[in-house]
């Protein structure tokens, strides 16, 4: 199954090549039949002219495909009879938004020993070299350094944000529910990849439709253009791939006198969640930045969220509500600790609770009703911290407010 990739914009000339056991054969008479599909099942565009490429049976056909305004993906058939039998052939062809970096860059690539090693490469291996290090460079950093299209599909459930499956979401395409094509205009991207309405809290879903599997979101992510440093890493890495050498390949190198190169290892660990994948320093310490590394940013705990105020006087230690439950917002509802100067604290839903002393002085415990709204984190506020510890509530995880532990 052959692979094209093509920019927004830009025509392209998709090609297919027609064999048997010995080896490349046209057709019995004509040109394929070439048909075009969404990834949603519906009809793609026109595939206009089907032409013969080459001398007499190269077996290979193309056609020109007109510029697309936005990324998407299609699968072309072609179909055609070879020795009387009918014969299919499949290609997936994806319009993205730009190329990690272009022929023209890497025609000019100059390396650490000043030659231009990309500059005679034969531009078929370039551009399938260029396609092997886009996906490579997205398995290692966790997320696309192109616009890329992506087509997902979800049950249908009462909430009011749905988390989209690929880091930096870009834009939505289209939106259907059971069918039904929604107005994307009244639906936003939040930061963290998470759909909701622009309106108020309303569920994402209005209006019910509930199922299994009957929600469908296109949309675009990756970065909107390659960043400079990772082109660089890009045009190393082909250099590498394409033209094996001592410039490619090594850290450090002399002229032939005898010295001894120095290689690096590749795939060796090198703490905080970095790792030497080629064994080139010029090229792993781009792809290990944490500004780059979406999966070593996450190890390393980088960049650090802000905590919540937690302190012993206010007693608040909340963080905004999951994104789970729409109508919980105002509720105090955070599930991770955070530590205050003088005791940890955690929010959970317990009773509000209320310690008074008698008029002897002498602790007494009094548990007040829980009522059926949650207070909202104003009044989330746990025993003084000199608490003594047997005032505390015996049933901390019913419905409520903050409780000391």
């Amino acid at each position: 199954m052959a692979e094209f990739r093509i920019a927004v914009g830009t025509s392209g000339k998709p090609q297919e090549t027609f064999q048997t056991d010995t080896g490349p054969v046209d057709l019995d008479s004509g040109v394929p039949a070439v048909t075009l599909t969404r990834p949603d099942g519906s009809a793609g565009p026109a595939s206009g002219a089907v032409t013969h490429v080459g001398a007499a049976n190269s077996g290979t056909y193309q056609f020109t495909l007109a510029a697309q305004t936005e990324c998407t993906v299609f699968k072309a058939t072609w179909t055609g009879t070879v020795g009387g039998q009918p014969q299919t052939l499949t290609s997936i062809i994806e319009i993205i938004g730009v190329p990690l970096f272009t022929i023209a860059d890497a025609r000019a690539y100059v390396d650490t020993a000043g030659a231009t090693p990309l500059a005679s490469v034969a531009l078929a291996d370039l551009l399938s070299t260029r396609d092997a290090i886009t996906d490579e460079f997205e398995g290692i950093c966790g997320w696309s350094f192109i616009p890329r299209y992506a087509r997902e599909v979800y049950d249908s459930w009462p909430t009011w944000g749905l988390l989209l499956r690929h880091p930096r979401a870009l834009r939505l395409i289209s939106v259907t529910v059971a069918g039904v094509a929604q107005d994307i205009s009244s639906l936003a991207i939040e930061p963290g990849g998470v759909v909701v309405r622009k309106v108020g809290w309303q569920p994402l879903w209005a209006g019910g439709a509930w199922g299994r599997q009957n929600v469908a979101i296109e949309y675009v992510h990756g970065w909107d253009r390659t960043p400079g440093l990772i082109r660089l890493a890009a045009l190393r890495r082909a250099a590498m791939l394409l033209v094996p050498s001592v410039s490619s390949t090594v850290s450090s190198y002399t002229t032939p006198s005898g010295d001894t190169y120095a290689f690096d290892p590749a795939g060796r660990r090198i703490g905080a969640g970095a790792t030497q994948w080629f064994g080139v320093p010029a090229i792993d310490s781009i792809l290990n930045r944490p500004e780059f590394n979406h999966r070593t940013a996450v190890f390393a705990g980088w960049p650090k969220p802000a905590s919540p105020p937690c302190s012993p006087t206010s007693g608040r230690c909340c963080s905004p509500a999951p994104l789970w439950s729409a109508h919980q917002r105002s509720r105090c509802t955070c599930s991770t600790r955070h530590r205050s100067p003088t005791r940890k604290r955690s929010c959970g839903h317990a009773p509000r609770w209320q310690a008074q002393r008698s008029s002897a002085g002498a602790p007494a415990r009094r548990a007040l009703q829980p009522s059926n709204r949650s207070p909202s984190p104003a009044t989330c506020t746990p025993p003084s911290p000199a608490t003594p510890k047997h005032w505390q509530p015996q049933h901390s995880r019913v419905r409520g407010c903050c409780s000391a532990r």
